[in-house]
């Protein structure tokens, strides 16, 4: 079963984009130079054929990381902003 980018920002959303997002911004996970939350678009990742932005509330969330660094990325977000939350990946 593999983490889907989908399931990934369904779990944002639920958290709420204007906890997360500031968050995400700062954390070490980037993509062709943007971090994978970012209120501006960065010109190498509109460039790349591997990765994409999905805009919500704001906020452009990078499309297109393997389903670890999603999920790691979701246990970061849990300890930071002491979510609570369960998260597992096969």
């Amino acid at each position: 079963i593999y983490f889907q980018f989908d399931l990934y920002l369904n779990t944002i959303k639920k958290i709420g984009v204007d906890k997360v997002g500031p968050v995400l911004e700062t954390m070490k996970y980037r993509r062709k130079g943007s971090p994978m939350a970012t209120k501006d678009q960065v010109q190498s990742l509109l460039e790349s054929d591997n990765y994409s932005y999905v805009k919500v509330d704001g906020y452009y969330f990078v499309k297109g990381a393997n389903g670890y660094t999603l999920v790691r990325i979701l246990e970061d977000l849990n300890t930071s902003l002491n979510l609570n939350i369960q998260i597992e990946y096969r």
